[in-house]
């Protein structure tokens, strides 16, 4: 015997069903055989009631569970579910974002070296007419101060802002031509070649990616003007966040000389001023500079000076090079002076930047030398950052006759112009500054150089006007 299912049926069930909810339908369902509120019997439904029941309460359920979202107070099993199922969704979108990023950025930096450069260097360099001098009476290298330029690469940063990285560089041959006598190149080292930027994923945009580029801009300027003043190199290893930890290899030295073979492929021998130029027959690098001292500017017109930036965080790099005979090494190796900052101070933490094994600063007292540390006798370049609270330390080391460069007017600080002249009274040789074009950067390094306050003889800026420079006709017989 079958029950009708208007008897059993509530008005809900006839609704889904198709068969309306009117005033007679609902009289219809018999009250006599409604269930009370302590026993409810089993009601006999269409299989296609269930279903569309069913529907209807995971979506009630789900709603519910996002509305829990919202809600501190709502404690249900359902939301923990939907909560942990969103959290991971979420989790892995921002690392599948995270990975597509990375290769997006990475792949073209790790790749766009694979092809040789298409920059030719087949324009020759003028033979040089006379050998490197270190005659008394001569202005010499350390007698000038000149303008550089810091991450001469940079781009303005896209992916993470941070305003230390918010400046971008003209092209090298640009800066060259406005009258920098100085850029420094950050290494990295990637499926065999050498790539510039600054930091991996977030700070990696370069107005020229592979070393070759760089070196033929810097190439094409010199042959423009062959009469140019000593122009640093700075070549700054990047180990310590990289992937590839390079100057950590078995075969570092192998990728030291592979960069010098570089270098040389496009600046010939005759246009470097290498460490053992300076140092000659003496003993240690400081006592040729006590001794003789450093070259004269007219002999090392037209020549570059390399430099290897060493820190806290690459100075296994200086390790690394050093097991290249010192007649074979092109590179100087710059170690950073260490102190702490007053604020550093006040915070119980270091100046970053500083190496352990570099050379330090001794205090000034008789008999003291000026750097003291393992490679304190093989030191010619010293670094400082940023440091015009330290003016008397630049003055005490450019008057020992150490080549001095100081990183300053960094982008995102304040009083750039007051660090810029500080340090340009205090001695320091080379000033290497993010704001290239600010207007107080463009106000004090007018010419590309001028007499040290500290180390210049008085006759300086006349004997500057005798030396003929690139607009002189004569410097095509160097």
């Amino acid at each position: 015997m079958s029950i009708p299912l208007r008897v059993w049926g509530h008005p809900e069930e006839r609704r889904l069903l198709g068969g309306g909810d009117d005033e007679e339908g609902e009289k219809d369902y018999d009250e006599d055989l409604e269930p009370s509120p302590r026993r409810r019997p089993l009601l006999l439904r269409h299989p296609e009631v269930d279903a569309a029941l069913a529907q209807r309460t995971v979506r009630a359920r789900l709603h519910s569970c996002l509305a829990c979202n919202c809600c501190p107070c709502c404690r249900s099993r359902c939301c923990l579910w939907c909560r942990r199922v969103l959290y991971a969704f979420l989790s892995i979108l921002v690392l599948t974002v995270l990975i597509v990023v990375i290769v997006w950025t990475q792949y073209p930096l790790r790749t766009a070296c694979d092809t040789p450069s298409s920059a030719s260097s087949s324009r020759p360099f003028p033979p040089r007419g006379r050998n490197i001098s270190f005659a008394q009476g001569e202005l010499r290298v350390n007698h000038l101060q000149t303008f550089s330029t810091h991450n001469s690469y940079h781009r303005s940063s896209w992916l993470l802002v941070v305003p230390p990285w918010l400046y971008t560089h003209p092209p090298l041959r640009d800066q060259l031509r406005d009258g920098a006598r100085g850029v420094e190149l950050d290494l990295h080292h990637a499926r065999g070649h050498f790539t510039i930027y600054h930091e991996p994923v977030v700070d990696d945009r370069s107005t020229v990616v592979c070393l070759a580029d760089a070196l033929a801009q810097v190439r094409d300027w010199a042959l423009d003007n062959p009469c140019h003043v000593l122009t640093l190199i700075s070549i700054e290893p990047k180990d310590a966040l990289d992937y590839d930890h390079w100057c950590r290899h078995a075969n570092s030295g192998d990728l030291f000389r592979e960069i010098q073979g570089t270098i040389l492929a496009w600046l010939p021998r005759d246009r470097l001023l290498t460490p053992m130029d300076v140092q000659g027959d003496a003993a240690t690098m400081r006592a040729a500079l006590r001794g003789r001292g450093w070259p004269t500017v007219a002999s090392t017109r037209g020549m570059f000076i390399l430099e290897l930036d060493l820190w806290s965080e690459n100075v296994r790099c200086g390790d690394a090079y050093s097991t290249i005979p010192p007649a074979e090494r092109l590179f100087f190796q710059r170690r950073s002076v260490q102190w702490e900052s007053a604020a550093s101070r006040r915070l119980g933490v270091k100046t970053l930047g500083v190496s352990l094994t570099a050379p330090t600063y001794a205090a000034r007292r008789p008999g003291a030398e000026v750097l003291q540390g393992a490679y304190a006798d093989d030191a010619a370049i010293v670094g400082l950052t940023n440091a015009p609270s330290h003016a008397e330390t630049v003055a005490t080391l450019v008057r020992a006759g150490y080549f001095v460069r100081s990183v300053t007017a960094l982008a995102g600080t304040t009083h750039g112009v007051d660090n810029v002249r500080v340090l340009l009274h205090a001695g320091a040789h080379l000033l290497a500054v993010d704001a290239w074009e600010a207007d107080y950067v463009l106000a004090e390094r007018g010419q590309a150089q001028r007499c040290n306050p500290q180390t210049a003889p008085s006759d300086c800026a006349a004997a500057l006007a005798r030396i003929a420079f690139d607009d002189d006709p004569a410097c095509t017989m160097l």
